[in-house]
């Protein structure tokens, strides 16, 4: 799933990517077992990637290795100008798809001006959501255990 990133700056832009990371494991819990962590090899975890020293969507490239198959994709700004969220399984549920585009697209708009301090650890923590949205993904959350 692609969110447009040309007119995000390089700080915005790194944000997310720090930001997703930051989520990961909590965004792992309403994904299915062959989307978390390492489990699938087209998309690899964001885990052990050290955006610290990112100033620029470059920089970010180069942190990935040039290499799209992460669960956030520095690689389609080059080509698309957009940021690719590849966690996600195939679905063709709308409920799941809309959910899931949603917060996409509210991490990238809270990734202009916010970056996460440390990891975060519940649904519940997850800044940019709704009380409706944060149930949504508990209940996906319970249904996938």
């Amino acid at each position: 799933m692609h969110i447009g990133a040309q007119n995000l700056s390089d700080e915005a832009y790194v944000n997310v990517f720090k930001n997703y990371q930051k989520l990961e494991k909590v965004i792992d819990t309403f994904m299915a077992r062959s989307r978390r962590e390492n489990n699938s090899q087209w998309c690899r975890s964001l885990q052990g990637k050290d955006f610290s020293f990112c100033t620029s969507k470059n920089d970010v490239y180069d942190v990935m290795s040039g290499n799209r198959y992460y669960k956030v994709n520095a690689c389609s700004y080059s080509r698309h100008r957009t940021i690719e969220f590849r966690q996600h399984q195939g679905s063709t549920d709308f409920e799941k798809i809309s959910n899931w585009v949603n917060f996409c697209a509210k991490l990238v708009a809270w990734s202009k001006k916010n970056v996460l301090q440390a990891e975060v650890t519940s649904i519940d923590e997850i800044p940019f959501l709704t009380t409706k949205e944060k149930s949504f993904f508990k209940q996906r959350a319970e249904i996938l255990r």
